[in-house]
């Protein structure tokens, strides 16, 4: 049995990836683990017929052969299906960062997008499976509800491309917007009385963090209504509810920027992504105290303008009012400085705006002096932190200088402006050998990790592991070569050695095939070469570097791997080009003579991933 499941408290984006979960994977079990979250309690019973979920509770836990878990990661939160753990192989699909203590999962995927349904939702396009409009709408409702509408800092492009497909599957957009819109009812009402009598500011290095408090002894409603509505009603960074329930302490955090509230909460056991997350604490104790002590560990520090402002500053000499329109107009600024020289710097005498030369042109005063028409520019250390600078943009006219005192003068650094106000920092692009590790679920990545740490030299993930991970897809298998130089038996005894489970060798082949407790089965082989004696043959193999063996596989898409001690990426045919344009091309001209099996594992290849053979395979078919 396949058991499909979430997380206690299900809300929308786990219900909508639930459904397309199991129809990625027919036959699945939809384990409902725990209570609903908000206006879930009133749609879920006008769905029951259609979506036959089935309590955790009444699952023989000893039939499950495999977990798909989605919008989750945590195995407390998993009810009784926690003690499947480590025993049966998960796949988890999650948009919320990999922590400590997630359940070890061997397929699936995890990445930081909006929603987890925005990670679904790909996949069954890829297979061709069409939705129907409930479906499609369920799914909808747990993207509008976790992008808020598609307007949280979290929000990413897929998010919005896996909208576009489930309207065009009929998703009711209406009806979402009945569904996920803010519902305050009276328990939730009067908790947000308590909130809002409780609440106040808390500043940390230009960070502002609204804090509030309240109690409950009955029913919880879903917080994270109220938590949106706070924190835009104080206009703050972030939020941090804490509400008493019995003897625990539940804690709410959501965040702008700069704060990693998944990380911040995860010091005290809870879990969450950085801008939204979410944490139990047992007892009575200083929770809140305790979070707010830390708070400035965790904030990324504050950016200044020195970081943010566009450098150069060109700048304009004393001229002709039509003159200095020439030449912004030329170089396509609203405005510039107009300076002359003074000791080391230079003085300031203004700014002159393209909008106020235009009017000075068009009223006769084209030939006058530009100093006569410069409004006053703002000068601000490069050091300011970015929190101090829009209030002095909109009081210099949507532009500050950058500088620093020069004797009497000005050493102009740059000009920074609203566009740069909204122009976010390019962020570094990770190597593709990292793209590739990341993409990995969390206990394949654990295993990585640990042969990375043991086997500095001669370990290389290879094959389908290394293909899949960049399609962002991952399996209970993992492929590893093993250079020369590195005995395949002493890998894998180190790997069961550190997680448990058994090992089988095949000394003819240089090959083992280890099964860890969790599910994941891990194939590790000798680097090797092959030698065809004549068509058809069983190959010669004799052990080679890692570059000989790539040498010898069917397909360029499954010739890349990832060397796991220099983190170096290798592809010597070409294999991303053809993954990008989901090509099957074979590494030479007698592919198909030598082993003829390739054509029909090409097939089934196509068929699973949605490719197509390159253009020259029929002529390599033909006799």
């Amino acid at each position: 049995m396949r058991v499909v499941a979430a997380h206690e408290n299900l809300d929308f984006d786990a219900l909508g990836s639930m459904v397309l979960a199991g129809r990625l994977y027919p036959g699945s079990v939809l384990a409902l683990v725990g209570g609903v979250e908000g206006v879930l309690r009133e749609v879920l019973p006008l769905l029951e017929d259609r979506l036959d979920l089935v309590p955790a509770s009444e699952i023989p836990l000893d039939r499950v052969r495999e977990v798909v878990l989605v919008d989750n990661a945590r195995p407390e939160r998993l009810g009784p299906l926690a003690a499947l753990v480590g025993r049966v192989p998960f796949l988890v699909y999650d948009h919320h960062p990999r922590t400590p203590g997630d359940v070890p999962a061997v397929g699936g995927r995890v990445a930081p997008v909006g929603a987890t349904v925005s990670l679904l939702v790909p996949l069954l396009l890829e297979r061709g499976v069409a939705l129907d409009p409930l479906e499609a709408t369920l799914a909808y409702a747990g993207l509008w509800e976790d992008t808020g509408g598609f307007s949280f800092p979290s929000t990413t492009p897929e998010d919005l491309e896996a909208a576009g497909h489930l309207l065009r599957q009929g998703a009711e957009v209406a009806r979402v917007r009945d569904w996920v819109r803010p519902r305050f009812g009276e328990e939730a009402r009067e908790i947000l009385s308590q909130l809002l009598k409780t609440a106040h500011l808390v500043e940390r290095k230009g960070f502002r963090l609204l804090v509030a408090r309240a109690r409950e002894k009955g029913y919880v409603p879903a917080l994270a209504p109220l938590a949106h509505t706070l924190l835009d009603l104080y206009e703050a960074d972030g939020v941090l509810l804490a509400l008493r329930l019995g003897g625990d302490t539940l804690l709410i955090a959501r965040s702008k920027a700069r704060l990693d509230v998944g990380r911040w909460l995860g010091a005290l056991g809870g879990g969450g992504h950085a801008r939204a997350a979410f944490a139990r604490v047992r007892g009575k104790g200083r929770a809140l105290a305790r979070l707010l002590e830390t708070l400035e560990a965790f904030l990324d520090p504050e950016p200044t303008l020195g970081q943010a402002m566009t450098a150069p500053v060109e700048t304009l000499r004393p001229t002709s009012v039509r003159e200095a329109l020439r030449q912004l107009e030329e170089r396509g600024y609203g405005a510039m400085p107009v300076v002359e020289p003074l000791g080391e710097g230079v003085r300031l005498l203004g700014l002159a705006r393209r909008r106020d030369l235009r009017k000075a042109v068009r009223l006769g005063f084209g030939d006058h002096p530009v100093e006569g028409f410069l409004v006053r520019a703002v000068v601000l250390p490069p050091s300011t932190p970015l929190s101090q600078v829009e209030p002095r943009l909109r009081e210099a006219g949507g532009r500050v200088l950058v500088g620093e005192r020069a004797g009497e003068g000005w050493r102009l650094l740059g000009i920074y402006t609203r566009t740069d106000l909204y122009r976010s920092a390019p962020r570094p692009e990770p190597t593709l050998a990292e793209r590739v590790l990341k993409a990995l679920p969390s206990g394949v990545f654990r295993v990585v990790e640990a042969l990375r740490e043991a086997f500095p030299e001669g370990v290389y993930l290879v094959g389908g592991a290394v293909r899949d991970a960049l399609l962002g897809r991952s399996g209970p298998d993992l492929d590893l070569a093993v250079g020369p130089g590195v005995e395949v038996a002493r890998v894998a005894q180190f790997l069961v050695d550190r997680f448990g489970g058994s090992y089988g060798l095949h000394y003819a082949f240089g090959t083992a095939r280890v099964r860890l407790p969790f599910g994941l089965v891990v194939d590790l082989a000798e680097s090797r070469e092959e030698v065809y004696p004549y068509p058809g043959a069983l190959p010669e193999v004799r052990r080679a570097p890692i570059a000989r063996d790539l040498e010898r596989r069917d397909y360029s898409v499954n010739a890349m791997a990832v060397d796991l001690g220099g983190l170096a990426f290798l592809d010597p045919y070409g294999g991303l080009r053809d993954l990008e344009a989901r090509l099957l091309r074979p590494l030479h001209p007698l592919a198909f003579v030598e082993d003829p099996t390739r054509v029909v594992r090409g097939a089934r290849l196509a068929a699973r991933l949605g490719f197509r053979f390159a253009e020259e395979v029929p002529r390599l078919l033909a006799p």
